[in-house]
């Protein structure tokens, strides 16, 4: 006997029960290939909800599609066990091939099953009748006047025809409605009294309603909004029936009677089984394309109002928080530890919110909240409940009195305590907020100062609508404390401009990801206000777009470490193009740097650290980029607007991982103005003499960096290169830039870039070692003689849409081939060049008639 067999049934039981948590259907479905014992015992846990998700294992990409045909078979084959003459007619047609078959009957799967959640797609006439001769009987049954009268019972009336297309699709997607409503019952039926979760069909609702008194082990109910009471004028188009005010009153009528009818089954249900039926839910049954079915939210309270509350819940999302507001001063919120995922209606959530607005401060587990605004005030019972609780502290020192557990100073008895002295502050640890109907204000501030010891994700969104012509300005920061758990900071503030406080980045030294993004476009210089220079050696990835980018301290970097990507930005002006302040403006922004400020360098003075500020008054000017960082971990960086026109390749010498470089400086305007012409001394490192007294205040390796002066510029491991805008890059250049400085460039895309030819870009590449595979270029389509000079080979139609099929032959392009590899690795070097987006590959040698 196998090892397995030998344990104790309840230790095999916690097993498979682990299995069905961790959904590992695959496992349990093996372990019934072991022996009937093993078999007996697993059974139960497969089928226990046999339509949950992940039951069925998919062999194809096209996982939905995967799983419509497995829920099929599965329903098929439960429906089999049932005698066939218990089936509604319609429902046999499913079951003609197997009834005929000499194959005996499956085990009894359904003596298993506690959840009956069938899906609306488990009955897949589409997949099931190409494969089976049988559905020409039932085609020919669909047009008869049994059915007929089978679709006016049920209510498919032609009023949404048009959106189903053939006579027959429209016959089979009825038939198809009417398979469903009759599978629900057929195989809930002979078991109600076993089952413990159910989805009804709402137009089916008398069935159940007839024999609630078998549904007494039933404690989650869903409600599938199967009737089509609700029409859309967009979807439909039905004719001067659906738009009669006949029709649309019947429709309310219907609609109001189904309603009626789920609040009655859950009322009579509470009085026959009190408190057995713990959440209830209505959803669209997602029968109808285009056309949504819903309850109104006056009906869901009312429906749950009948149940009890939620039983200490830890989580609140869409899925209960209907169930909480119906029973707000009722429910236990003090295990509740996330708040997320919240699609109910905003007015609801606002609603709660003010009616207790105490409902967050009751959540005393909390560690993660995703929310929408909810107005001023919101978190300033937290801040409150912080100073009561340092007030205690404080006197508790001052008394000599003794702390223990968190308690301080306990009230008399008579007294209720509070509840920060009853469980303890909040300990939350993630805050994502969503600008909604109420505009941010204190939210940010007020949770800061209240959870500064324990938040370590920020984030806020604000609206993305303006209708003002003048961004607003979102001021962030001004009334933040330390945070030495904070590791994520993302603010989003489109069609806004956002506001750094200079202090903001000192608040945070263990960020591993910041991201400020706004939309600020055009700008002058001297409304900019730099932000203080801070260490931020555990920062992984720095997104900087619009005025964050605009006030960022470049002396940060030189603490930056671990840095794997840096973006900085602005808005873009225009579709693709960025606006760079007068030259003039520009320039006189960075003249007498720092001077009386930092010490003069715009790193920091006085031979202390790089980051150190001797003085934090309002700046007039802007610290210089001195582009000589050491990243040695840095992959990635993107740079736009001036950020790129100012870029020094020498940063390149200090980032030996890099690489992605992306340089854009597309211009809406004054082109000529912001011309970026390349010399040699661009490529080399400048001869540095430190005369700063900053020589002690770099590492080892920073030192070594610093001091390899008139050097070539190398970037090891920089593979794909971006360059935007008037660059200027003479044929003297070529090798040096891409072959020698860019070694392991496999990938260059420019655009705008002039001053070297092509013939010349071609020469480089055939001689000289690189690794280039594709290059995006903006000059001009060569002619036809001149291709052929420079040895370029234009893709040609041969009819081949796959770009990998095409190869270079001895006279062109070949396309396929078995020897296709052979062909281009002879003739071809294996690089591809765009040229006006027209495809070329460069040959290995000029054929010698050229020569």
């Amino acid at each position: 006997m196998d090892p397995l067999s030998n344990l104790p049934i309840e230790c095999l039981q916690l097993i498979l029960q682990v299995l069905v948590q961790d959904r590992q259907n695959g496992a349990l479905a093996a372990l019934l290939q072991t022996n009937k014992y093993i078999a007996s015992i697993t059974l139960p846990f497969l089928y226990e909800n046999p339509y949950r998700k992940g039951m069925h294992c998919y062999m194809s990409v096209q996982t939905t599609r995967s799983r419509v045909r497995s829920d099929h078979v599965l329903t098929r084959m439960l429906l089999h066990q049932l005698p066939l003459d218990t089936l509604p007619p319609a429902l046999s047609y499913l079951l003609l091939e197997i009834t005929n078959s000499p194959l005996r009957k499956p085990l009894d799967y359904a003596a298993f099953i506690r959840h009956l959640c069938l899906p609306s797609w488990a009955l897949d006439l589409d997949y099931y009748w190409p494969r089976h001769s049988h559905h020409r009987e039932a085609l020919a049954y669909m047009k008869g006047a049994e059915f007929a009268q089978l679709c006016k019972d049920h209510n498919l009336l032609p009023c949404y025809e048009e959106n189903l297309g053939t006579q027959s699709e429209i016959l089979q997607y009825h038939f198809q409605v009417i398979l469903w409503r009759q599978a629900c019952w057929s195989l809930a039926s002979p078991i109600l009294e076993q089952l413990q979760s159910l989805t009804i069909p709402v137009f089916d609702l008398d069935r159940y309603s007839a024999a609630i008194s078998r549904l007494g082990n039933l404690e989650h109910l869903e409600f599938a909004l199967d009737d089509i009471v609700d029409y859309s004028e967009e979807a439909y188009y039905g004719g001067d029936m659906v738009m009669s005010p006949q029709f649309e009153s019947e429709a309310h009528a219907r609609k109001e009677r189904r309603l009626r009818a789920m609040v009655q089954f859950v009322r009579d249900h509470a009085q026959l089984f009190p408190g057995r039926l713990k959440t209830v839910i209505c959803s669209d049954a997602e029968m109808w394309p285009d056309l949504n079915q819903t309850c109104p939210i006056e009906t869901k309270l009312e429906i749950l109002r009948i149940l009890p509350p939620l039983k200490a819940p830890t989580f609140l999302s869409k899925t209960n928080f209907l169930h909480v507001s119906a029973h707000l001063q009722s429910t236990d919120l003090s295990q509740v530890q996330e708040i997320t995922d919240m699609e109910s209606p905003p007015c609801l959530w606002y609603d709660v919110h003010r009616d207790g607005r105490e409902f967050l401060q009751r959540c005393r587990a909390l560690k993660s909240i995703h929310m929408d605004t909810l107005g001023p005030g919101s978190f300033a019972w937290a801040v409150q409940e912080k100073r009561d609780m340092e007030s205690l502290g404080s006197h508790s020192r001052n008394t000599n009195s003794s702390v223990q557990g968190g308690v301080v100073g306990a009230p008399s008895l008579q007294e209720p305590r509070p509840a920060y002295l009853e469980h303890g502050l909040v300990p939350l640890e993630e805050f994502n907020i969503l600008e909604s109907d109420e505009p941010l204000s204190d939210e940010d501030d007020n949770v800061v100062v209240a959870f500064s010891q324990t938040l370590k994700k920020l984030t806020m969104t604000a609206a993305t609508y303006q209708q003002l012509h003048i961004p607003r300005i979102l001021q962030v920061g001004g009334g933040w404390v330390d945070l030495p758990l904070l590791t994520t900071l993302y603010i989003s503030a489109a069609w806004n401009r956002l506001s750094l406080d200079t202090q903001l980045y000192r608040h945070c030294p263990n960020l591993t990801l910041a991201s400020f993004t706004d939309n600020t476009t055009r700008y002058r210089c001297r409304d900019i206000r730099t932000c203080f220079a801070a260490e931020l050696p555990r920062l992984d990835t720095l997104d900087l777009t619009g005025w964050s980018g605009l006030t960022f301290h470049p002396a940060t970097l030189h603490s930056t470490v671990a840095l794997k990507k840096l973006w900085i930005a602005i808005g873009r002006d225009d579709v693709d193009a960025y606006f760079i302040p007068p030259r003039t403006e520009l320039d006189r922004s960075f003249e007498d740097d720092l001077a009386g400020m930092e010490g003069g360098d715009g790193e920091g003075g006085n031979g202390g650290t790089p980051i150190q500020v001797t003085q934090e008054r309002s700046r007039i000017c802007r610290p210089k980029w001195t582009w000589d960082w050491f990243l040695p971990q840095l992959t990635s960086l993107t740079l736009t607007g001036e950020f790129a026109y100012r870029f020094q390749f020498r940063m390149l010498q200090g980032c030996p991982s890099l690489e992605f470089l992306s340089l854009n400086m597309r211009l809406t305007d004054r082109s000529e103005e912001f011309t970026r012409v390349l010399s040699k001394a661009d490529l080399f490192m400048p001869m540095v003499t430190d005369n700063t007294g900053r020589e002690g205040s770099f590492s080892q390796e920073q030192q070594q960096h610093q001091q390899q002066g008139g050097e070539a510029i190398v970037a090891p491991a920089l593979e794909v290169v971006r360059l935007m805008g008037p660059w200027v890059i003479g044929d003297e250049l070529l090798v040096q830039f891409f072959i020698h400085m860019l070694p392991s460039l496999a990938d260059l895309e420019e655009e705008g870039v002039t001053g070297y030819t092509l013939e010349r870009m071609c020469e480089v590449l055939r001689t000289m070692p690189n690794k280039i595979e594709e290059m995006h270029l903006s000059l001009p389509e060569p002619s036809e003689e001149d291709a052929k000079e420079m040895g370029l080979v234009g893709e040609k139609d041969d009819g081949v849409e796959n770009d990998d099929d095409v190869r270079i032959g001895d006279d062109g392009v070949n396309a396929g081939g078995e020897d296709g590899d052979e062909v281009e690795e002879e003739a071809g070097l294996g690089v591809s060049l765009y040229l006006e987006w027209n495809k070329y590959f460069l040959k290995k040698e000029i054929p010698p008639d050229v020569v």
